[in-house]
């Protein structure tokens, strides 16, 4: 291993891969040196991209998960039915389905 490679193995990664947790408060995104929470109020809606789940926070960010992450395509869309459930239960104007 370089000393370039060594140096880059021992810092502290934002862009790190990270877990997302969705439960009856909102969304939580968990990595090595960060957290991050939205409530449901906060989440616009929940699409599908190409190879992407996105999760809306407000009109224009979008919290981005490849649909590689979830274990099988059933895992994705019960993700999916939860966060609309959530969705409508927060009373959120759009939760469009693509």
């Amino acid at each position: 291993m370089t000393a370039v490679k060594k140096h880059l193995a021992g810092m502290l990664n934002a862009f790190e891969a990270k877990t997302a947790i969705f439960d009856a408060t909102g969304v939580t995104v968990t990595g090595q040196i960060s957290e991050t929470k939205w409530r449901w109020a906060a989440i616009s809606r929940v699409t599908c991209e190409r190879e992407f789940f996105l999760v809306w926070i407000g009109g224009s960010s979008a919290l981005v998960i490849p649909r590689r992450s979830f274990a099988s395509p059933t895992a994705r869309l019960t993700a999916e039915a939860f966060i609309r459930a959530r969705l409508l239960a927060a009373g959120s104007s759009s939760t469009a389905r693509r």
